[in-house]
């Protein structure tokens, strides 16, 4: 339920609010109704750390948003970590590794194979998750001391993985897949992981352009069960930013618009132009895989700020400025311009002609409150 719902009556209906002999309460402005402005409580530094948050994952190309991700306000990114080493900490000893990225390439053409060779891509058949976790990560994990203890597919990651390489793609392909699998340790200091594998395939004009990326969550045994499903949750929870989505798509189809000049036939795939289109599906992929990545190399940023957004989005609501005394106000969204008096009652109009001054005995009554700004 929104929280202003209670705002929304029938048209020409007014609502008065108190008691006492405000001008303001017993008058009608027009067809306009008075309602109720909601003060904006500051946040409580003192949350418990298990809130959830959204930390802000930056593009390092352009500078901007990429994703946000659902995570604890007690972890904490660490800025210009590398590749395996610990990119985000917690409390019991939590940290976060998040590893290279994989890329490959297999066509069942030789002189296609042999031509991605010699441009430095590396040509492998697709092997399958599978294979990935007992033919590499298992060996990886007892050369670090750690035992084996069980393994499960992670569906909820996978989709949200699926969804974002649709999102950049403009589309899927049920030939595509998306896969991603979570395996248990120990080791001999008192700590359990998770090992994460994201896995990808994507299928395009007789190629696979495929890949996996390894992440590794590590915790005291005693928080492991906790520690494991906040980190599931956030991975298949991922919101992806639609301005970054919306940069790669241009880019995307421009790209394509100028190759597709070259590539007269399928018989001409080993062609510059076709050459360069298999490439951007490889880029897309590559862009997928390399989201953890920028995460481990970005803090957390705004939290409060994109929480607050977040939260005003779902439930319908605008934050204006008094300009009486400069405080925060929540009103109902909806509306071009909000008048406010100084008891914090406020009315919305699109109407730019309308004053309901004009009402009052007195001018000044009511000002316009500008929206808060985030920056």
């Amino acid at each position: 339920m929104k929280p202003l719902a209670l705002l929304s009556l029938a048209a020409f209906t007014f609502m008065t609010f108190g008691c006492g002999d405000s001008p303001a309460q017993a008058k009608k402005y027009g067809n306009y109704e008075l309602q109720e402005a909601v003060p904006v409580q500051s946040q409580n530094k003192t949350d418990d750390a298990d809130k959830i948050v959204m930390h802000t994952v930056m593009n390092n190309k352009t500078g901007r948003p990429m994703m946000y991700i659902p995570l604890p306000s007690s972890w904490k990114m660490i800025e210009n970590a590398t590749l395996g080493e610990p990119g985000l900490t917690g409390p019991n000893g939590l940290n976060l590794t998040f590893y290279a990225a994989q890329s490959y390439i297999y066509t069942n053409d030789p002189m296609m194979n042999q031509s991605y060779q010699s441009s430095g891509m590396q040509v492998m058949a697709p092997a399958g998750i599978d294979n990935v976790l007992n033919q590499v990560i298992m060996p990886q994990g007892q050369q670090m001391g750690m035992t084996f203890i069980k393994k499960y597919p992670l569906p909820e990651i996978a989709a949200n993985d699926r969804e974002y390489s649709t999102k950049l793609n403009g589309g899927d392909s049920p030939n595509n897949i998306f896969e991603a699998i979570g395996s248990e340790w120990k080791d001999n200091e008192g700590n359990k992981a998770l090992v994460v594998i994201h896995y990808n395939e994507l299928n395009q004009n007789g190629s696979v352009f495929w890949g996996y990326t390894p992440e590794m969550l590590k915790v005291k045994s005693s928080s492991f069960e906790k520690g494991k499903q906040q980190y599931i949750y956030a991975m298949a929870n991922k919101v992806f930013d639609q301005n970054d989505i919306a940069r790669f798509q241009t880019q995307l189809s421009a790209n394509i618009r100028e190759q597709e000049a070259h590539a007269t036939a399928m018989r001409n795939i080993i062609s510059k132009g076709s050459k360069e289109r298999l490439a951007n599906d490889a880029a897309t992929n590559e862009y997928v895989r390399n989201t953890n990545k920028a995460a481990a190399e970005n803090r957390a940023h705004n939290n409060d700020l994109l929480q607050e957004q977040i939260n005003h989005a779902l439930t319908d609501i605008k934050v204006v400025i008094s300009p009486f005394d400069g405080k925060e106000y929540q009103v109902e969204a909806g509306n071009k311009t909000y008048w406010i008096n100084d008891e914090g009652k406020y009315i919305k109009s699109d109407d730019p002609l309308f004053d309901p001054n004009k009402y009052e005995d007195r001018m000044g009554v009511w000002k316009k409150a500008p929206f808060k700004v985030y920056e």
